[in-house]
Formats: C-alpha cells, sequence, structure tokens
C-alpha cells in the first residue's frame, strides 16, 4: 500500500508529464496524452469545444475496413491497424511506428519554418 506522501509525489509527477483535458460535451476530465505531445506546436490543433472524452466522441478512432477487426475493443492507431500505444494531442491514439513518424513529421516541419505536411495512413 503507498504512503499518503508516496501517493502524493506519484501525482505530482503525473502532473507534470500527464495531459488532461476538459471534454468539450459533458465536462468531465479524460486523459490526453502525454505533455511532450501536447507542447508540440504543430499537432492536431483543437479548440476546446472540439476536445470531447472517449465517452462523448461520435467518431469510432479505427479506419480500419477489416470485417476480422470490428469484435476487438482496443483502441486502434488512427493511421493503420495496429493497436495503440500512444494518445496525443487529447484525442489521436497512434501505434509506435505512427507515433514516430508523426513526431519526425512535426520536427521536420519545425525546423523548416513551415507547417508540416498532414501524416498520411498506412492500409490495413
Amino acid at each position: 500500500a503507498q504512503t499518503p506522501r508516496q501517493r502524493q509525489r506519484m501525482m505530482e509527477e503525473a502532473r507534470r508529464s500527464l495531459a488532461f483535458y476538459l471534454c468539450g460535451s459533458c465536462d468531465e476530465p479524460y486523459f490526453g496524452g502525454t505533455i511532450e505531445c501536447a507542447d508540440q506546436e504543430d499537432g492536431e490543433r483543437l479548440l476546446g469545444e472540439d476536445r470531447l472524452c472517449p465517452s462523448c466522441s461520435p467518431q469510432p478512432q479505427t479506419i480500419c475496413r477489416n470485417a476480422e477487426h470490428r469484435g476487438q475493443h482496443v483502441w486502434k492507431c488512427r493511421y493503420c491497424c495496429h493497436p495503440a500505444s500512444h494518445v496525443c494531442y487529447g484525442t489521436v491514439h497512434f501505434c509506435d511506428e505512427c507515433h514516430d513518424r508523426n513526431s519526425a513529421r512535426v520536427r521536420n516541419g519545425s525546423n523548416s519554418g513551415s507547417q508540416p505536411p498532414p501524416l498520411e495512413g498506412i492500409p490495413c
């Protein structure tokens, strides 16, 4: 069991490294990824009212059209059919590979001073 002091330290660390947002529909807080991704200037910009928690979001997070994959109750990467291992910008789910591609895309766009091109999906 954790002591109150250990719990307080854990909460402080979480506040420094994790991003939470208020849902634009129900006003409940939800986990939105890491601070590192939230701080990227050229990520997916959403207004407060457009940030929706998973319960209020009308759109599924998958682009998969494969009938064999539809029965799975797991978040999938927005850009391919792999299971998501990252959530960024409040609503975007990425697998490791697509997260790395997006980070490189944002980094390269920031270095060139121009808006980075959109991340292209990978068909499953």
